[in-house]
């Protein structure tokens, strides 16, 4: 199989020219808004090198490059938000893709360790919420995606905002949008963040 390399253009990390990314599975869209959205997932989704499973990390996370990094959720601005996220997980061209994705949960779970994934903000309805959260109220899904379908990150990281879990957190905005456009996707990423193992706080076991 011929591999899918990482390289950077313009700041941020893309496929090898003339390769293809993987798939992202979607289902229960029916809107033309939802299409576009999960077109605009793909289009910038998360590549990397296919090699051997049993590679491990080499390098230990930069968590000071995750700085600004609610600003980007803030303003939208995909790319530049993955970007910090790959540069503090120490990604580096020609990483495998079971590296990648081993690097970036390692930079997650410290980071989440040391309170460095949340955000405070005036148009942020809980304080020292998580950068997932944050997405969500932002409407910048892509970081949400890229999280479920490529970098596999512990869904349930605990935020210090006593609002209990990201499932939480969606089924708040469910109630909050109930009626409106925005639900549809809303329903989407809940059962995206469902089936990749997201649960509620009091599911939790008691140790989390």
């Amino acid at each position: 199989m011929k591999p899918i390399c990482l390289y950077v253009q313009d700041g941020s990390w893309a496929p090898e020219p003339g390769s293809a990314p993987p798939a992202l599975a979607r289902s229960g869209s029916k809107t033309s808004r939802t299409k576009l959205l999960v077109a605009a997932v793909v289009a910038v989704t998360f590549c990397a090198c296919v090699a051997n499973a049993d590679e491990k990390p080499s390098v230990q996370p930069d968590l000071s490059q995750l700085a600004g990094l609610c600003h980007n959720i803030a303003n939208r601005e995909s790319a530049a938000a993955k970007r910090k996220i790959y540069l503090a997980a120490g990604l580096a061209p020609g990483d495998s893709r079971d590296i990648a994705k081993a690097k970036i949960q390692h930079m997650w779970n410290e980071g989440g360790r040391q309170g460095l994934l949340t955000c405070d903000a005036d148009n942020f309805d809980i304080p020292k919420g998580h950068v997932l959260k944050y997405s969500l109220r932002m409407r910048e899904y892509s970081l949400l995606a890229s999280a479920i379908e490529d970098w596999g990150i512990d869904l349930n990281q605990a935020d210090g905002s006593g609002e209990g879990t990201l499932l939480d957190y969606l089924d708040k905005l469910l109630v909050e949008f109930r009626g409106q456009e925005i639900a549809e996707d809303l329903r989407l990423y809940r059962t995206m963040v469902e089936q990749a193992g997201g649960v509620r706080a009091a599911d939790l076991p008691p140790d989390n």
